[in-house]
Parts: C-alpha cells; structure tokens; sequence
C-alpha cells in the first residue's frame, strides 16, 4: 500500500501521510476492510470506502469476524497480531 505525503499549503512543510490500499476485503456482511502493515486495519460500511467505521471495536461482529481474518491472514511483525481482540486484556 504506497504513502504518499501531504505538506502544507505553501509545499514545503510535511503535515501528514495518505496510504491507498491496493485492495479492499469483504470482512462480513455490510463490512469492508482495507489492511496497512503499520496502522493497522481501516472498516467502511460500503465498498467505496467512504463511509467509515469509527467504532468498530465496540462492534462484537466486526471484532470477532476480525479476530478470524487474522488466524487465516497471520502477517509477521505487525502489531495486532498480538492476540484476538475479543479476549480479555491481561492484568
């Protein structure tokens, strides 16, 4: 998925990065995902990826169908792979 910077308005000062997925995954019904290795996943409630989904983590069927696309989708390094998000948090 390419980055690409975005400066100011006068060009000279980076203010922040725009990553384009190269693709978009069907997570569950009425769920899109897009996957960045760095930040992680984006939700959208349309294809298009104009709708997005804030909460998707108040949302049991997003983080459990979630959860199930990382056991068949294990990345090496990335940082939410560290343990299904529907478990409980260690103390």
């Amino acid at each position: 998925m390419p980055c690409l910077p975005l400066t100011d308005t006068s060009g000279k000062r980076r203010v922040g990065f725009v990553c384009v997925s190269e693709s978009v995954t069907k997570l569950c019904r009425g769920v899109w995902m897009e996957w960045h290795s760095y930040f992680g996943p984006s939700f959208w409630s349309d294809e298009d990826c104009s709708k997005p989904i804030h909460d998707w983590y108040q949302k049991p069927r997003i983080v459990v169908a979630f959860d199930a696309w990382k056991v068949e989708n294990p990345k090496p390094g990335d940082f939410i792979n560290q343990g299904p998000l529907s478990a409980p948090f260690p103390k």
